[in-house]
């Protein structure tokens, strides 16, 4: 069975650098973490605790891939409420700014103020140094995390027919990714992720597909 499988963009040259993925995927914030660099909740996680983002007003995302969160609005979350298997948590914002910014368009790289200082004007400072646009809350918020199942723990202790999975790199920055899925896992939980990815139900991929922006998710199939 084949079935569709997303990860983001982290660069494509010419199109996208660093700084595009940041300012449209954001960044998440929990105090109290448990998960070392995953700010997301695992999906047996009290979702009473939520968790804080950090992002760009401009061009706002209905869906978006933060690391190892699936953060959508409600529009999206109404339309994936009734899925199998699917939890939701709060996000609440910890800062917005406001950084128009277009695929293909690198003059922010050619500002004075940023080729003499470069190091200051990196892609992971910019939500810190731009200023906070509060009044862009309402317009954007409430957002929601879609608490998805994990492939790994679920594989050894739930689905043990899972198959071992090399998942290719979009970006081709770090080789595939080995991840287990099986069908069965879809079946019960309409979203399976690695951290990095998202594999999807029909079901669930067909309400979520008009919202995956292609120039930051790679959309592939896998064999289950």
């Amino acid at each position: 069975m084949k079935v569709p499988f997303a990860r983001k963009f982290t660069y494509i040259p010419e199109r996208i650098s660093a700084l595009h993925t940041t300012m449209f995927h954001g960044e998440l914030h929990r105090p109290g973490n448990k998960h070392g660099l995953y700010n997301s909740h695992a999906y047996d996680d009290d979702l009473s605790d939520p968790i804080f983002y950090t992002c760009n007003g401009y061009n706002f995302p209905e869906v978006a891939f933060p690391v190892g969160a699936l953060i959508v609005s409600r529009k999206v979350m109404e339309l994936t409420k009734e899925l199998p298997g699917l939890k939701f948590g709060h996000v609440l914002p910890k800062k917005i700014i406001y950084f128009p910014y277009e695929v293909g368009d690198y003059s922010f790289y050619e500002r004075s103020d940023v080729k003499n200082n470069p190091y200051k004007f990196r892609f992971d400072n910019i939500f810190e140094i731009w200023p906070a646009r509060r009044e862009l809350e309402l317009l954007h918020f409430p957002r929601f995390e879609i608490v998805y199942a994990n492939d790994g723990k679920m594989a050894k202790e739930e689905f043990p027919e899972a198959k071992k999975i090399n998942v290719p790199d979009p970006a081709n920055d770090f080789g595939p990714k080995i991840s287990y899925y099986s069908e069965k896992m879809l079946e019960k939980y309409s979203i399976v992720g690695d951290g990095f990815g998202l594999l999807f139900s029909p079901g669930a991929f067909s309400k979520l597909e008009p919202f995956l922006n292609p120039d930051y998710f790679d959309i592939m199939e896998l064999e289950v």
